[in-house]
């Protein structure tokens, strides 16, 4: 690429007879003989000639208000003027939800199937939970200050009316009993 810009830059400056051997190298690389390069040196310079001699051409003010006024009424008559003419925000929204409340139920019903649960299977899950007790138990002696209890003798089963029965704990020593357990381990 930095050749090619480098022969168009030779073009632009130097005949074909002015180029030092280096550069004739570099030309022949693009052209084959010193004519061919001579040529596209000759069109180079007349097509610059041709480019600045180029004017702008305006036309007269008269002429060019009719333009812009044929341009204006043709683009009135043109297909779609509907489309240019100014809309309200609200017809624009509700238009828009029209269509988005249409695209969305036409959308909803497309090769949508009804499936109908023939048996209903209740299954039924077990979870265990562990965690840790929230008791602790300690074991301890407690020594109580009541007298002993008699030993039970029974010699027959025939006199089972003589011999002395003693009683067993009933509710209220239970809970002391209990009371005192709970207020020794603490």
């Amino acid at each position: 690429m930095e050749n090619f810009e480098e022969f168009e830059e030779l073009l632009r400056q130097r005949s074909y007879a002015e180029l030092t051997d280096n550069e004739k190298q570099l030309v022949t690389q693009f052209i084959s003989s010193e004519a061919e390069y001579e040529s596209l040196r000759q069109a180079d310079k007349q097509l610059n000639h041709y480019v600045a001699d180029t004017r702008k051409l305006t036309p007269s003010p008269k002429i060019w208000a009719t333009i812009k006024n044929d341009i204006a009424q043709n683009k009135k008559a043109a297909k779609g003027y509907w489309l240019n003419t100014p809309v309200p925000a609200y017809a624009t929204f509700l238009l828009l939800m029209v269509v988005g409340l249409f695209s969305w139920y036409g959308g909803s019903n497309y090769n949508s199937t009804t499936v109908y649960a023939r048996k209903v299977i209740t299954q039924i899950d077990t979870v265990f939970i562990e965690s840790k007790p929230d008791t602790i138990v300690r074991e301890r002696i407690v020594y109580l200050k009541a007298s002993p209890a008699p030993a039970i003798t029974q010699t027959s089963t025939k006199q089972s009316q003589d011999v002395p029965y003693t009683k067993g704990i009933n509710m209220k020593e239970k809970e002391e009993l209990e009371r005192l357990l709970v207020s020794g381990s603490r």
